[in-house]
């Protein structure tokens, strides 16, 4: 979603395809719970049968995926006309060099993002661990889905009345509060805090990705406000790279965090126990990184110096440089 304003007067909220994906990808996430969950839990013991029953939900899966990726293709037909300027890759590079709310969004990008594909990466090991029972993993994932649901609706009212960069921040602070639930609370006792857990940090991860795609927008029309080039490709490409970079990163920090936690999968696989000890190491170094990716995060988006008002003058007075324009080729 992002804020569009057309001259002084009006404002509104839109980006259909961060919103549409947002949504898309919680689905998505929420269904594959519900159908690995009760895989992982009936052949708990049994390490090749779960490899096996993987292998075919995830053939089926990619399957499915890709025929639809086809159709996308087949069925699709752009119907958009506008005269478009041609960008070189001087151009390009030059607006994101002057570009400093697109160099600090990306990096506030990369540390919160490493944050949160942590907490996926290691989200299982906790449901199975930690909380002892498999059907968290689904249990998790629905009430983390279920937080976009609460956010989306308040979202349109904290940007008109707060901005998005407080609304960012608002937003990142829940992750590390959700964290000290996840790392602290006695989840063996009491497993459903989990799942508080992650809807806390699920408020935190639609609300920020939510508004990290309304001030890469808005990043693109102070590119074409400091060089005269509308660079839209090139900014969504440089942001896009960096959240990609936040994943990439996560990944491999979830991983570490195994290692360092003591958990080793050969001996699990060979009917080893998971000690209370490697249960609590996993859980804190999940958190730890979600607390230090978060804070990260908002350190540096509290630098971010497009404000509201700022980006008002910007639109009007890119409005008035195009009527401008056409008026003088007209003449």
């Amino acid at each position: 979603m992002a804020i569009w304003a057309h001259g002084q007067a009006e404002c509104r909220l839109s980006q259909p395809e961060s919103e549409g994906g947002l949504f898309g990808a919680a689905i998505m996430v929420l269904a594959l719970s519900w159908i690995i969950a009760p895989q992982i839990r009936a052949n708990a013991g049994d390490a090749v049968a779960l490899q096996n029953s993987l292998f075919v939900s995830v053939g089926l899966l990619s399957l499915l995926g890709a025929v639809l990726y086809l159709y996308t293709v087949w069925g699709t037909e752009e119907q958009v006309e506008r005269d478009a300027t041609p960008v070189s890759m001087k151009d390009s590079f030059g607006s994101l060099l002057v570009n400093r709310p697109l160099q600090i969004l990306s990096a506030s990008a990369i540390f919160f993002i490493t944050g949160v594909t942590v907490l996926g990466t290691l989200g299982s090991y906790i449901a199975i661990y930690v909380q002892m029972d498999a059907n968290y993993i689904a249990l998790n994932a629905t009430a983390q889905v279920g937080a976009l649901f609460v956010v989306g609706p308040i979202i349109p009212r904290m940007v008109r009345t707060l901005g998005k960069r407080i609304g960012f921040i608002i937003f990142a602070s829940f992750m590390p509060f959700g964290a000290l639930i996840l790392w602290l609370a006695p989840l063996g006792d009491y497993p459903w805090l989990g799942s508080v857990a992650f809807f806390a940090m699920g408020i935190g991860t639609y609300g920020v990705n939510t508004l990290m795609w309304a001030l890469e927008a808005d990043c693109v029309e102070y590119g074409e406000w400091k060089i005269g080039l509308r660079t839209e490709g090139t900014t969504y490409a440089i942001f896009s790279f960096t959240r990609k970079m936040g994943q990439a990163l996560g990944g491999f920090l979830g991983g570490f965090a195994l290692v360092w936690a003591g958990f080793i999968a050969k001996d699990i696989a060979a009917g080893g126990e998971v000690t209370s000890d490697v249960a609590g190491n996993i859980r804190m170094w999940a958190s730890l990184f979600i607390i230090g990716g978060s804070l990260l995060a908002i350190l540096v988006i509290f630098f971010y110096p497009l404000t509201e008002k700022k980006f008002l003058e910007i639109v009007s007075e890119i409005s008035a440089r195009r009527i401008a324009k056409e008026e003088a080729a007209a003449q």
